[in-house]
């Protein structure tokens, strides 16, 4: 980051939303991060070519990172204070 930016360290965030969890895995995940102040993160696993059958912003099923999880990175990355 440039100075005077924030950026989310692994150490704040959780991958809450990732298209091989099941449904109560991503509830038991987003309860943690609430529990312990972790900003919510998510992802498809993707990684290239190594990783063929996992496709670009779906992953291995139906991955929907709701647009809310996005606002709450970037005003976190204008006040770090925020979770």
């Amino acid at each position: 980051p440039q100075s005077g930016q924030a950026n989310a360290s692994v150490s704040d965030q959780s991958r809450g939303v990732y298209s091989m969890n099941t449904p109560g895995d991503e509830s038991n995940m987003l309860g943690l991060a609430h529990e312990f102040g972790l900003l919510v993160s998510g992802g498809s696993d993707f990684h290239g070519a190594n990783k063929p059958h996992i496709r670009l912003g779906s992953g291995k099923g139906n991955l929907q990172i709701p647009y809310d999880i996005l606002v709450q990175i970037k005003e976190h990355r204008q006040n770090p204070k925020l979770v």
